[in-house]
């Protein structure tokens, strides 16, 4: 079975392309235990190598932001071939809040809910029992009205799979391998339409031209023989100018419950970082509440929260980071609240 796993991370985020278990599927299972009235806010996808005396439990670990007075549901599917279960928990600072496994009572519901106390960030790590190897998909997402369904913009998933097969002309289109597959190995790389190189455990594709590409993954065993291979293509386009949003908001009216959820300004491509922005009720620059990061901070969060209907409000002096390290600003979004 072909189990190598091209990953196209294109600088700052993964977006992850799998084969064999450890894929998309695990999200879609996952995503079946949040129920009608459960809205997709982000998923965990993890692959976790098997423990040793050094770090006898390996774990990821995620930062999320929660809303006051909302439930949160998690969930969590192991692919079939774990040798454990996996699970998640969620903590404030040291506090363990829910876990998806009852070691008391040894028994693996693969599902908590949360009702949130306060706004602020919180932290989720997900782990295999008794420090087994293996890979899952675990759900964060927020219990609501089900008539609040169809407001719902694109998941995460849909997102990715815009950039799923797409390289870019005139950067370095940062490239990860993972395998399902323990054990010996080293891996090949080879591409028809440029170069590949390799730095700091990342592999980057400098493309020459052209409309397409095709990407060969070979893991060589210590006897020089092919263990596996995965053939993969991609449309290559030229880098277009950076596009950002409030959360996965598409126009400019906004529900004001929608606002509870929000915890970041998405950019995209995702090769762009964005550094700066504010939030204001006014187009003054540098007004208001400013972030120096995509995500909102918790001031920035009670000003959304505390906004009623028919109000305006304005994001502006968006700056964002190209590939080359240069900074770009991005025009005023304005929003009216519904």
């Amino acid at each position: 079975m072909k189990t190598i796993v091209l990953i196209i991370s294109l600088l700052w985020w993964s977006n992850w392309i799998t084969q064999a278990q450890c894929d998309k599927t695990l999200v879609q299972k996952a995503s079946e235990q949040m129920g009608k009235e459960g809205v997709l806010v982000r998923n965990f996808k993890v692959k976790l190598k098997e423990g040793d005396k050094r770090n006898p439990s390996p774990s990821s670990r995620f930062s999320v932001l929660m809303q006051k007075d909302i439930s949160y549901r998690f969930c969590i599917v192991g692919a079939t071939e774990n040798a454990e279960s996996a699970v998640l928990q969620l903590y404030d600072r040291s506090n363990l809040l829910g876990s998806t496994y009852d070691f008391d009572k040894t028994y693996n519901a693969g599902n908590f809910s949360y009702q949130c106390p306060r706004t602020g960030d919180y932290q989720v790590i997900v782990t295999m029992r008794n420090g087994k190897a293996g890979c899952a998909a675990g759900i964060m997402s927020m219990v609501v009205d089900s008539a609040f369904l169809s407001s719902h913009n694109q998941t995460e998933e849909e997102k990715d799979d815009e950039e799923d097969n797409i390289l870019y002309l005139g950067i370095k289109n940062q490239l990860e391998v993972l395998t399902d597959s323990l054990g010996e190995g080293k891996f090949d790389l080879t591409i028809d339409n440029g170069v590949i190189t390799y730095k700091r455990g990342y592999y980057y594709a400098d493309i020459d031209n052209g409309n397409a590409a095709t990407i060969t993954v070979k893991r060589i065993g210590n006897d020089g023989k092919v263990l596996e291979e995965l053939v993969r293509e991609y449309k290559v386009v030229p880098l277009p100018a950076p596009k950002v949003r409030l959360g996965k908001n598409k126009s400019d009216f906004i529900n004001s419950f929608e606002l509870t959820s929000i915890s970041r300004l998405e950019v995209s491509p995702a090769v762009y970082r964005i550094v700066q922005f504010y939030i204001s009720y006014s187009q003054d620059p540098f007004s208001g509440f400013r972030s120096n990061d995509e995500y909102l901070t918790y001031d920035q969060c009670n000003f959304l929260q505390n906004l009623g209907s028919h109000n305006r409000f304005y994001i502006h002096d968006i700056q964002v980071e190209k590939p080359d390290g240069t900074v770009v600003t991005i025009g005023t979004m304005e929003y009216f609240v519904r």
